[in-house]
């Protein structure tokens, strides 16, 4: 019977282009919404409270967080240098500080973070953007 035949492929055919577009829409929330730009302490700096004016703040930070990854400009680092460079994080705990960014991730939609971590000797092993999960 060529018409089920008809059927099973075309039910394959728009599964395979869901599935294509939903990874689609999950890869595109997972990436920053922001290009790189130089990094520029004194603006990353006024920029603390990036709730200050509103609440919805768009990407204040995330351009210059990208420079810094990008870059490797935190990796090896000390506490008191990226406290030098970058002010007193949001949030500090188990070795891992995090600066927040503003809405960068996806369409805008979803606040963003950077993450420092540390190894054990006291040196930045890491830096990343990641997305805020409540």
């Amino acid at each position: 019977m060529p018409g089920r035949k008809f059927l099973r492929v075309s039910a394959a055919i728009a599964l395979g282009i869901g599935v294509s577009a939903i990874a689609l829409v999950w890869v595109s929330l997972q990436r920053p919404s922001v290009n790189s730009e130089p990094f520029d302490t004194h603006k990353w700096r006024r920029n603390t409270d990036i709730y200050a004016a509103t609440n919805d703040p768009g990407c204040v930070r995330g351009g210059m967080a990208l420079d810094l990854i990008e870059k490797g400009s935190l990796v090896g680092k000390t506490h008191s240098e990226i406290f030098l460079l970058l002010g007193r994080p949001d949030r500090s705990e188990n070795r891992v500080l995090t600066y927040e960014l503003g809405q960068c991730s996806g369409f805008g939609w979803h606040n963003s973070l950077l993450i420092v971590g540390f190894e054990a000797g006291d040196k930045v092993s890491y830096a990343r953007f990641t997305r805020d999960t409540p």
